[in-house]
């Protein structure tokens, strides 16, 4: 029981808060190591690394597995810092124990049942997995990080391959939503699948302080105004911003992507949204300094047919069906399994 914790379940248990994939790799992005730390000082130990929390069917659960589910969910969740993370301590204290606890009954009943994963089946899988590092040593380095070894992130697979196995079985009767449902549904929920106007625009920003005096404000007007007359005359926007911009977006040559409307300051709104594709703006002020824009498309207000999402309807109300499912089947396992808590 000394790795429960480093795993993360199958999709069908991310109701009660485990991760997509088999295991947590996300300690290889780059905002983990700011997490961990965050979650280090946040988080004290639940108790002696060997005390036992609890015990499920009579295996034991210690506050070291505890605490590294806790890591785990943080992880899982973006991180944050200390303070974000001690206002949800007992929020994701209680998580953790739950997840362990559910893992347990669940690979008992696997057991039980006498579910198989073939060799293949997780040869396949693990190379899966392998396959998302640029390289063996970095994926060793990982799992090494994780406490891993190979064969010991072999098993964990091959429990997860078991309990998604198990979950599946328990599902195979919830059928497809029928269409009249899916039309009640896309009725009470219209606004879902509507998009207001958007555009997709680029700019060029000199920033100026609020309290900048006429002489500065004229002086950025003039350069921007300057700016202008070369993009009309026919030199290229996107250079021209990364030269001149003071904007991040100059790394992509002032390129904002899309937004709806009333999503930017209101001045550098109307302006956007004035503007026909290729059409580009009078010098606009804004509290941020003075811009001009470039208008690249346009796309009306819509909303999407009932037909055209027809199939995600359906799939999304069949998982959110089968998560009922496997949420009631959870609940039953637990119902029959001996839970003792070391704390009463």
């Amino acid at each position: 029981m000394s790795r429960i914790m480093l795993v993360g379940l199958v999709a069908a248990l991310a109701l009660y808060g485990c991760a997509k994939n088999e295991v947590d790799f996300s300690e290889a992005q780059s905002g983990a190591p700011a997490a961990q730390a965050a979650a280090n000082d946040a988080f004290a130990p639940s108790g002696e690394a060997g005390a036992v929390f609890a015990s499920v069917n009579g295996t034991p659960i210690t506050t070291a597995d505890v605490d590294n589910e806790v890591a785990r969910i943080f992880r899982q969740m973006g991180g944050g810092s200390p303070f974000q993370a001690e206002q949800m301590k007992e929020q994701i204290f209680a998580q953790a124990q739950e997840n362990l606890i559910n893992k347990i009954v669940l690979y008992d009943a696997v057991k039980e049942q006498r579910i198989e994963v073939a060799e293949e089946e997780l040869a396949a899988r693990f190379n899966d997995y392998r396959a998302q590092f640029p390289s063996q040593e970095v994926f060793e380095e990982q799992i090494r990080r994780m406490g891993f070894t190979e064969q010991e992130l072999k098993e964990e697979m091959a429990m997860n391959i078991q309990i998604q196995k198990l979950l599946e079985s328990n599902t195979k009767a919830v059928s497809l939503p029928s269409t009249d449902d899916c039309r009640a549904f896309y009725d009470a929920n219209v606004e879902a699948f509507s998009s207001g106007e958007e555009v997709h625009a680029s700019h060029i920003l000199l920033r100026l302080d609020q309290t900048a005096d006429e002489a500065a404000k004229s002086a950025a007007q003039a350069s921007l105004t300057d700016l202008r007359k070369q993009i009309v005359a026919g030199a290229d926007f996107a250079e021209l911003a990364t030269a001149h911009s003071d904007c991040p977006s100059k790394a992509q040559g002032g390129d904002l992507g899309w937004f709806e409307r009333g999503r930017m300051v209101e001045p550098f709104d109307e302006a956007a949204f004035g503007l026909k594709p290729g059409e580009i703006s009078p010098v606009i002020e804004t509290q941020f300094g003075y811009h001009i824009i470039k208008c690249a498309e346009r796309k009306a207000a819509e909303t999407k047919a009932f037909e055209e999402v027809l199939n995600d309807i359906q799939n999304g109300l069949q998982e959110e069906r089968r998560n009922e499912q496997y949420s009631n089947y959870i609940e039953e396992l637990r119902g029959k399994a001996d839970v003792k808590m070391e704390n009463g």
